[in-house]
């Protein structure tokens, strides 16, 4: 309706709002979001295979201390995968710049893999490009640019 104004708090929540997420990021954020699910899924499924290994009382059996190593690993590797899923969608500077640089790791393995006439990763090695190009490219880094703390915006991590 015209003439009406909107309540003080709605129109300051319109204000406070950050850029628009590209949909990159949204994607990345996504699949990281997927990753880290499936490591967790995957620690569990470990653990519960050590459980099934280890005997009453516990005398260092290294099969069940691999199995444990394994799971371990695999939960550290979903609480980052988690982490950093959280961080794409909250347009954090240093999520971008973690994404960035596992994506170069990506593409420094798919090199090394190249060098000992291994093709596998190839695939792998230019979609770890792309994604490095596309998290430099202008739009990308102005979306991640820090902004100043707005009230009615939540503080940073």
């Amino acid at each position: 309706m015209a003439g009406q104004q909107q309540p003080p708090g709605q129109a300051a929540h319109h204000q406070a709002q950050g850029p628009k997420r590209p949909l990159g990021v949204t994607i990345l954020g996504v699949l990281h979001l997927l990753g880290g699910l499936f490591s967790f899924l995957t620690a569990l499924f470990v653990f519960s295979a050590w459980f099934s290994v280890v005997e009453e009382p516990y005398y260092g059996d290294p099969e069940a201390d691999i199995l444990l190593i394994i799971a371990v690993f695999l939960l550290l590797l979903s609480i980052a995968n988690l982490v950093l899923a959280r961080g794409l969608f909250r347009l954090r500077t240093w999520a971008r710049k973690v994404a960035w640089a596992l994506a170069l790791f990506s593409v420094l393995f798919g090199i090394f893999t190249l060098l000992q006439d291994n093709y596998e990763y190839v695939l792998n090695m230019i979609i770890s490009l792309v994604i490095m190009f596309y998290l430099s490219s202008r739009s990308v880094k102005e979306a991640f640019r820090e902004r100043p703390y707005i009230a009615n915006r939540p503080p940073p991590d």
